[in-house]
């Protein structure tokens, strides 16, 4: 209530009392409020019992509910109590069957409806949610993806097939006309299908990268979803199963079918497991493959050895921790890659040409396969032979094919390199257990200062032999020249034995590597030292097949190059050509397959360095030069030779090398001796070793005087010195320091 001296109550006070004469109606206006007061406690008294009344009917409600669900439940008991009664009786059964088979058509029917008014908006989310995880130009999967899409979208997608298969069996019954409705109301839940298959494709290809970044959650998940559908397709294998073996007369059996109907969705097998392991399997091939496609023979096995082992290694951690262990999965990726691996040996191996060297090496990572699989993974006896890459019988038959055929397609490298390193490996591993380190520091001195140095001796000896019987005709016991009795294929074994070289010096690396490993820091310098040595055999060795090598060519190409700058020669280009054309068909063509990468480009450089050298060197016949058709026919041989030389130049040394035929042409056209000073001058830029009697044997053929050309080959000389003095004496040594070393004068 408001307090007398509330000011609106004063307010109203005031309103009413204006004068004195209102003091007379004081009466009357309490008479008027007292009317108006039995009026509003009337009313109120009213709506009181109204709002009672109100109350009282609906606890009255309540309490006929209450009775009328007792009353519902007491009759559900009595029904099934009836149920149970009248199993034997057909027709009561039957009616029980059609009450609730009619109340789920009703259910059935609004299914429906819900499930067509929300198919466009659902395969719309569908299609968004793919395009997010997966844009339609993606080429690779993103390894560092959470994986909560691929769930959302199998989430999404499952419910739609679950509801097209219901649709499916509800429209069998129906006229062809509803039957092609509704065929073609989920045409595009198809192409989403296909798109989510290959989005779980992507990420099976990327499955090794997901395992390198660590992303578990990503594995978890698509296992999930496999495991799922798993579950779901063993379901209805199981109805149909139950289906098959039931007697329509048995009642009982039918109606355990019918309650494990309510648990089975779909109508279809959906196959995600095989699937699943079909897209595995064929990306461990895939992978295998592109190894095989991308390396190079020679270092494919090496390769493996360097990631095969690890990258088990990272599957077995996965599947331990991501997978069921039910599926025994690992053995799985193990078989899948041994298989792969079986695959393409075969196709090494069942290549007729196909090298003794190779065999050897894949016999050996085959026994090493097999130990490794049962050190590093614990593989049973069995596992191991039902996932071997050979079987006994295939390495039978390649131990007994010893010989392989002698064509000069074969990849070369023979194993005496494999015969030392084994010999080494043997010798430390026996040291090693003395526990002396200092009685194995002297054991390596003694492999690399006698053992590789005899090697290198007796090879050396060897190759010296054998190369005059190649090169040089043949002589009878009185000295007679013979008949030319050359030895066939000797480039061919020299090239074995470069191949050889390379293996040695790699093989004596790791071997003192793991020797490292076993001896104190304090002796590491040493073994170093010893390694160096021993290397360095090999590495002499393999410098001395190449140069053997290209002495076979040279002795080919150099009655073709000693007609350069005759009269021939400027007629006619011919001598080059048959020059080059020996150079690409007989041996860097050929050399190409059989040798070593690394030393095909050494060999490569001291080819087309001494084919320069050996062009260069006709000079000193003294032939007359004739400008300008001389230059003329310098530039035409200088395009033959690239042209030839270019295909085979992997460290793109021909144009530079080649810039010697501009310096000659430049040397060649001078008239006055400031101009011979120069173009010498800016020729021992680039050639800081170019020798004196290159200038020399130029103005001889000119026809100057020898006082003349004393003269500006002194000045030329102190060019020479000019520039050395400006660039330093650390320049390196260029190929035509060796330009006076091949004259047929000297």
């Amino acid at each position: 209530m408001p307090s007398k001296e509330d000011p609106k109550v004063l307010g109203k006070v005031a309103d009413v009392l204006k004068s004195e004469d209102d003091l007379t109606h004081i009466e009357t206006i309490i008479g008027s409020l007292d009317k108006e007061k039995s009026s509003v406690d009337s009313q109120i008294k009213l709506e009181q019992e109204r709002g009672m009344n109100e109350i009282q009917g609906m606890i009255n409600n309540m309490q006929t509910a209450n009775k009328q669900l007792k009353l519902l439940e007491t009759n559900i008991q009595k029904l099934k109590d009836i149920q149970k009664a009248s199993t034997s009786d057909r027709s009561v059964s039957a009616v029980f069957d059609k009450a609730a088979t009619t109340l789920k058509n009703f259910l059935d029917i609004e299914e429906l409806y819900t499930g067509f008014k929300t198919l466009a908006q659902k395969m719309d989310l569908i299609e968004e949610l793919m395009t997010i995880e997966v844009p339609k130009d993606a080429e690779y999967y993103s390894e560092t993806s959470s994986g909560d899409n691929i769930l959302l979208i199998h989430y999404e997608l499952n419910q739609l097939r679950d509801f097209r298969d219901k649709v499916e069996i509800m429209a069998e019954k129906s006229t062809p006309d509803i039957q092609h409705a509704a065929d073609n109301s989920f045409v595009r839940l198809d192409d989403l299908i296909s798109r989510f298959d290959h989005i779980l494709r992507m990420v099976v290809d990327a499955f090794v990268d997901i395992m390198n970044c660590e992303n578990y959650g990503l594995i978890i998940k698509l296992i999930q979803i496999i495991q799922f559908e798993e579950k779901e397709d063993m379901k209805l294998q199981l109805l149909d199963s139950i289906f098959s073996t039931t007697s329509a007369d048995n009642t009982e059996s039918s109606q355990k079918v019918n309650k494990l109907h309510m648990y089975v969705k779909r109508s279809h097998v959906r196959s995600y497991r095989m699937k699943f392991d079909e897209y595995f399997e064929k990306a461990i091939k895939d992978a295998l493959d592109n190894i095989f496609a991308s390396t190079d023979r020679a270092e494919i096995l090496q390769v493996l050895d360097d990631n095969y082992y690890e990258t088990l290694g990272l599957y077995r951690t996965i599947i331990k921790r991501c997978f069921p262990p039910e599926w025994n999965y690992f053995l799985r990726i193990i078989q899948w890659n041994q298989e792969g691996l079986r695959k393409l040996f075969l196709d090494v191996l069942d290549d007729d040409l196909v090298s003794n060297s190779t065999v050897v090496e894949m016999l050996n990572f085959e026994y090493e396969n097999r130990k490794k699989l049962k050190e590093l993974f614990n593989l049973s006896k069995t596992d191991i032979k039902s996932c071997s890459i050979l079987n006994k019988d295939k390495m039978d038959e390649l131990l007994e094919d010893k010989e392989p055929p002698d064509t000069k397609e074969e990849k070369l490298g023979i194993e005496t390199a494999q015969t030392v390193v084994e010999i080494l490996k043997s010798n430390i591993n026996a040291l090693a257990e003395l526990g002396d380190s200092k009685i194995l520091i002297q054991y390596l001195e003694f492999f690399a200062e006698v053992v590789l140095k005899q090697y290198y001796d007796k090879w050396d000896t060897a190759l010296s032999q054998e190369v005059k019987k190649w090169t040089l005709p043949a002589e009878n016991e009185n000295g007679e020249i013979t008949e030319d009795i050359t030895v066939g294929f000797m480039p061919r074994y020299i090239t074995i034995l470069a191949n050889d070289c390379v293996k040695l010096v790699d093989a004596l690396d790791g071997q003192f590597k793991e020797v490292k490993k076993l001896l104190h820091s304090n002796f590491h310098e040493q073994v170093e030292k010893i390694a160096e040595d021993a290397s360095g055999y090999a590495i002499e060795l393999g410098t001395t097949c190449l140069q053997k090598l290209n002495g076979f060519i040279v002795v080919e190409y150099q009655p073709y190059l000693e007609q350069v700058f005759s009269k021939e020669w400027y007629k006619s280009s011919s001598m080059i050509e048959y020059s080059l054309e020996i150079v690409d068909e007989s041996y860097m063509g050929p050399l190409e397959e059989f040798l070593h990468p690394e030393l095909y480009i050494s060999l490569f450089e001291i080819v087309f360095d001494q084919y320069l050298l050996s062009y260069l060197s006709a000079l000193f016949y003294k032939r007359k030069i004739k400008e300008p058709k001389f230059s003329e026919k310098i530039e035409r041989d200088g395009i033959l030779i690239q042209q030839t030389f270019s295909k085979f130049d992997r460290a793109e040394i021909v144009p530079d090398q080649l810039y010697i035929l501009d310096i000659l042409i430049n040397l060649s056209s001078c008239e006055e001796s400031s101009e011979y000073v120069e173009q010498w001058k800016s020729a021992v830029q680039v050639f800081n070793d170019l020798p004196l009697s290159f200038i020399k044997i130029i103005l001889k053929n000119k026809g100057l005087s020898d006082n003349k050309t004393s003269i500006i080959a002194d000045m030329c000389n102190g060019a020479s010195k000019e520039v050395a003095a400006s660039n330093g004496e650390d320049q390196a040594s260029t190929f035509m320091a060796r330009f006076h070393d091949i004259t047929t004068d000297e």
